[in-house]
């Protein structure tokens, strides 16, 4: 009498189902990779110079949004969480900063950095009231920079008060730029 070993259909079975697992867990960690490797940590940070002609200039913000030039992402646009929506820019002198927005973002070199302003409203010395324009209601600069996978950069924007004959307008400056 001689036996032969036959596959039982239950270790097919196995081989099926761990085959399936495999192939389902690979998009899984590489999705997991990407998106936990290939980002880095924006911290967005305000300033402004000083505006001793305001008593309070509080300016509301509603998005922060960079443009990339190669991130993997469905849009070029990558919105920054706000941290900060209103801010008192009178309280910001000296080189005092506010933490505008802070969120992961892809690894990329980015080409723009928009802050779109809802309203600027100010308060002069003198008590009167005063609106700051903002033109086409965002804050743009167009200096690029570079994230790295699992990299921290910094930006300082300076806030700027231009006083044009009866107008004030806000407009933003690229202060810096830092890695850590």
């Amino acid at each position: 009498m001689s036996l032969t070993a036959t596959p039982s259909s239950g270790h097919h079975r196995a081989r099926k189902v761990a085959f399936v697992f495999v192939v389902l867990l690979i998009p899984v960690v590489a999705g997991a990779y990407y998106y936990g490797y290939n980002t880095g940590t924006l911290t967005l940070l305000i300033t402004d110079d000083a505006i001793d002609e305001f008593r309070s200039l509080n300016i509301t913000f509603t998005e922060v949004a960079i443009h990339s030039t190669n991130a993997l992402a469905t849009t070029p646009w990558v919105t920054v969480r706000l941290d900060t929506t209103t801010v008192d820019l009178t309280t910001l002198s000296h080189n005092v900063t506010e933490t505008l927005g802070l969120g992961k973002i892809p690894a990329a070199r980015y080409t723009q950095l928009r802050i779109i302003v809802e309203s600027a409203v100010g308060t002069l010395v003198t008590g009167e009231q005063v609106a700051v324009t903002v033109p086409s209601g965002e804050l743009r600069t167009e200096t690029p920079f570079e994230m790295e996978p699992l990299g921290e950069l910094t930006i300082l924007v300076r806030l700027l008060v231009n006083h044009v004959g009866n107008t004030y307008q806000l407009q933003p400056a690229l202060g810096s730029i830092e890695s850590a």
